[in-house]
Formats: C-alpha cells, sequence, structure tokens
C-alpha cells in the first residue's frame, strides 16, 4: 500500500489552525514565516499509528508530505504561462522538516518503508508547475493527470521493487 497525506495537516500557526489557508495567507513571493509555524507531531504520531495499524496486514509504503505550490489562480492568470513560478521561500525547508518528522516516526515502524517523496521526484519549478502547453496541478494542491504521470514516474523505482 502506498500512503500518503498532505503537509498542510501537519503543521500549524501557532493559534492552532492547520489548512491549507495557512499556506495561502503568504504572498507567492513572499517567505513562509516558518517561526509562526509548528510542525504537529501530535498529528504525525497519530498518522502513524493508523499506518501501523494497516501494516500489520499488508506493506505499506508512506510518502512524505508532498510540497504543493499553493499557488492562486488569480496570480497565475495575472503572470501568465511563462512566468518563473517557484515556490514560496521557507517552504523547502519547512518541509524538510516534515519529511525528517515522518522519518522519525515512521522508520521505527514494522513493515513500514518511509519514502522521502520529494527526494525522489526532485521538484522543479517552474517547469514542474506549469508550462504553456500544459499544468501538472489542477488547482493549488492536486496533481493533474500530466503531473501524476510525471511525479509518478520519478517515484516508481522505489515504489515497484
Amino acid at each position: 500500500m502506498i500512503f500518503e497525506t498532505a503537509g498542510q495537516h501537519m503543521v500549524q500557526d501557532r493559534a492552532g489552525r492547520s489548512s491549507e489557508r495557512l499556506f495561502m495567507r503568504f504572498a507567492p513571493e513572499d517567505r513562509i514565516a516558518t517561526a509562526s509555524l509548528v510542525l504537529r507531531e501530535n498529528a504525525v504520531r497519530a498518522i502513524g499509528s493508523y499506518v501501523e495499524d494497516i501494516a500489520q496486514f499488508v506493506p505499506v509504503f508512506w510518502l512524505t508530505p508532498r510540497q504543493e505550490p499553493h499557488i492562486p489562480d488569480s496570480y497565475i492568470m495575472r503572470k501568465g504561462c511563462d512566468h518563473p513560478f517557484a515556490l514560496r521561500p521557507g517552504q523547502q525547508e519547512l518541509f524538510a522538516g516534515l519529511a525528517a518528522l515522518v522519518a522519525r516516526i515512521g522508520g521505527d515502524l514494522a513493515n513500514v518503508t518511509v519514502v522521502d517523496q520529494m527526494d525522489l521526484v526532485k521538484l522543479q519549478m517552474p517547469q514542474d508547475f506549469l508550462t504553456c502547453e500544459r499544468s501538472f496541478w489542477t488547482d493549488a494542491d492536486h496533481l493533474s493527470t500530466e503531473g501524476r504521470a510525471s511525479f509518478g514516474d520519478r517515484l516508481a523505482p522505489a515504489l515497484l521493487r
């Protein structure tokens, strides 16, 4: 089984809110104020417990959270398809912290293999986000058919062994 959960469920602001809107509060060019965010270790532990229950019956590949652009459609339309879209500054560091937390919690679980998704995907912006010929995302955080095919090809060697 391949298991993945969105990173936004593992991060919260100081007020305890977690959702994709958390990332949308920062403009696409703005640095994510990582000091104002907290990794939800209890949520990751709960997810790990769920994964551990499943792993009693079937081997599980637990993918670390995928970095999702969370770039508003209005911004994309304003900038155009040839704009050099990028992840928000600080986003890679935040997701590296999430990957480390998932690896720490999931690393000792029986029948569970933690796979660092972003290490395998090697997301390159802007070409893995949008070109004038195709889009790899259907919205702020879901892969399009093109995105699933492209990223799936990059993940396959680690998952099909």
